[in-house]
């Protein structure tokens, strides 16, 4: 549950010993951060009564003592409540002790209520299976620079719409930040003008059942992003900005409608990008001349599959001369204008 702002600062997350009262050393659980050559101190407040300052190292450890409980508030900040500049990852290597990934129950509060501290969270609570509550307040933490695999895999079910990105304007990558998290619900958070990556941010979130907040124009890759996300309503976002692949960025996609949109000069790749988009209204009105794959771009569109629709001409060399890819990109699209003039490799 959140914390009051007035009286706690740092990141605070709480652990259940509960949760891996299975594993090897079921009460020794380790810290996700390392500390990088120039960081100033870093104290870690265990929850249970005893803390330590950390000058160096990588992935602190704590056992604690039986007889004490099982539920346990982690705090971690520097000397004026902040978060340090440093690295937070979950990503251990095998001498460690690697229970936090399971013992983590909720992400309590980020950062300081006042300022922020220059920090990487990618990876911070990636795997976190037991993890369904975090903090909507990220702007605490409003000069990370990253939260690519931040929540990846994690458990958390509350609606994503209520995090709030919007402020953390020194974040360019989002890619794969919740990825697998397929107990998230609500339509998708706001990311700042300043993110550009967001492959497969959003990859296999199949109970987000809102609508996809407004992007920022700013992104340029964005593969994979809302792959399998089902169950998300509303029209399509557009990235103006993208460049190379948009493979599989919206496949089985099966309820976003409105018209598809334009394609980007400079993407290359739409393989499977609207593959069984059952609820699209209308084909894009441009299709950038840089594309070179279109395999099952538009793979079974049934709502495209009507007579007063016609399929975009990919197949003309002329307009698009580095096309070399194009196996099913219009199946089960019978009922076009055109579909006599589709080249048989491309249906």
């Amino acid at each position: 549950m959140p914390l009051g702002r007035s009286i706690v600062k740092g990141l605070v997350y709480t652990i259940d010993l509960s949760k891996i009262a299975d594993r090897e050393n079921p009460r020794t659980v380790e810290a996700p951060f390392k500390l990088n050559a120039y960081t100033e101190p870093v104290i870690v407040d265990w929850g249970d009564g005893t803390s330590e300052t950390m000058t160096s190292g990588a992935f602190p450890v704590h056992t604690y003592a039986e007889g004490i409980g099982d539920v346990f508030r982690v705090t971690v900040r520097n000397s004026t409540g902040h978060i340090p500049e440093m690295s937070f990852s979950n990503d251990q290597n095998a001498t460690v002790v690697h229970n936090l990934t399971l013992a983590v129950t909720s992400v309590d509060h980020f950062g300081g209520w006042t300022g922020g501290a220059t920090v990487g969270l990618a990876n911070a609570f990636r795997n976190t299976a037991n993890l369904q509550f975090c903090d909507p307040h990220i702007s605490g933490v409003a000069n990370s620079t990253s939260f690519s695999n931040v929540f990846s895999g994690s458990g958390i079910s509350q609606p994503l719409h209520a995090l709030n990105f919007e402020f953390c304007t020194q974040a360019t990558y989002f890619s794969s930040c919740f990825n697998g998290c397929v107990n998230a619900i609500g339509s998708t958070p706001k990311l700042p003008e300043s993110a550009i990556g967001i492959i497969s941010a959003f990859q296999g979130c199949v109970n987000l059942d809102g609508e996809i907040t407004p992007l920022p124009s700013s992104i340029t890759a964005a593969g994979y992003a809302f792959y399998n996300c089902r169950n998300l309503t509303g029209n399509y976002p557009s990235f103006p900005s993208a460049t190379g692949s948009l493979a599989f960025a919206f496949y089985e996609c099966n309820k976003l409608n409105g018209k598809i949109p334009d394609i980007a000069d400079g993407v290359t790749s739409i393989q499977n990008t609207f593959y069984q988009n059952r609820a699209a209204s209308a084909f894009p009105d441009n299709i950038a001349a840089s594309i070179t794959d279109v395999r099952n771009a538009f793979y079974n569109c049934q709502t495209l599959n009507v007579s007063t629709n016609a399929a975009p001409e990919l197949w003309d060399t002329g307009d698009y001369p580095s096309i070399s890819q194009s196996s099913g990109c219009f199946y089960g699209l019978t009922n076009l204008s055109n579909y006599a003039d589709i080249p048989s490799g491309w249906k």
